[in-house]
């Protein structure tokens, strides 16, 4: 996480997600990630529309998702379209 790289947080259920990506954000202070959303749901909608396609976001992250959504994950981050601008 110090190092500004995508992490992404995977636990069991979503009440002990919040808090312990809270816990590990507050650890790096006064370094801040770029983007920090504690808990990204699925909404399961179509993967090109779903809230999981943050996965693909360009800037480095830190989300956290459950342990259900975790294929679904690796699926959206694996068949990513981004290409750099350079």
């Amino acid at each position: 996480m110090l190092f500004e790289q995508k992490t992404l947080l995977i636990t069991p259920n979503a009440d002990q997600l919040v808090p312990i990506a809270t816990a590990l954000h507050s650890l790096i202070y006064p370094f801040q990630m770029c983007l920090f959303i504690p808990y990204v749901r699925n909404d399961y909608e179509e993967d090109d529309v779903n809230s999981l396609n943050l996965l693909n976001s360009p800037i480095n992250y830190f989300i956290g998702i459950i342990s259900k959504d975790k294929d679904l994950a690796h699926r959206i981050i694996n068949e990513s379209e981004f290409t750099p601008p350079l």
